[in-house]
């Protein structure tokens, strides 16, 4: 594994500026997707990770708010932090099969019982937006978004929020440092729609 490379992160302006990364994911028996966001209309409803099939990470009401589906139901993680207008927070789900796990800032807020597997679908992530025409686009930055096919601990998540894998790391489906680029360290590169970047990552 490699030290994140550190001063850009993608900037969405809340007008339709998003990453697409296609058919990164079928469906998954466990399931983690993290990353490193900051947003700059903190009240603003957005959603920054989806595959508009039910799983997502979104702000609502200045919260985190998450959201994962399975073949018996679809779990909405209740909120619990506010966050606040230009400060970048680390977020994270987990699910092993039979739990779901919200993480913030490196502590797990909540746990909720589920079974099945995380439906993916094999759909386009989206990083930056929920889907066509939808508005909730993400107004600020996102850095560092990572999906893995099990359910990290929390030192895993702890140690694995400020690094770049290998493309031969185990369980790492993918990874997008966001580099000034779209670019996924195991090959399957986002397409760019109106994005531009930032100089700021979360950590120097």
């Amino acid at each position: 594994m490699l030290w994140q490379r550190k001063g850009s992160a993608f900037y969405g302006t809340g007008e339709n500026d998003y990453i697409s990364a296609t058919n990164i994911m079928p469906n998954q028996a466990q399931f983690t997707m993290m990353a490193w966001v900051k947003s700059t209309n903190i009240a603003k409803d957005q959603i920054f990770l989806s595959n508009s099939s039910g799983t997502y990470m979104r702000i609502y009401g200045s919260r985190p708010f998450y959201s994962i589906n399975t073949p018996t139901q679809r779990t909405y993680t209740a909120p619990v932090p506010y966050m606040l207008n230009d400060v970048w927070y680390h977020l994270c789900l987990t699910y092993d099969g039979i739990t779901i796990r919200r993480y913030f800032d490196g502590v797990e807020q909540a746990s909720y019982a589920q079974e099945g597997y995380a439906e993916l679908h094999n759909r386009a992530f989206r990083m930056g937006r929920f889907s066509d025409g939808d508005p909730r686009s993400l107004e600020g930055n996102l850095c560092n978004v990572q999906f893995w096919s099990k359910a990290l601990s929390l030192s895993e998540i702890n140690t694995f929020k400020y690094q770049v894998f290998n493309p031969d790391t185990p369980d790492l489906i993918a990874q997008y440092p966001l580099y000034y680029d779209a670019k996924d360290v195991k090959g399957n590169d986002g397409i760019i729609y109106g994005t531009t970047w930032s100089t700021e990552a979360p950590y120097q």
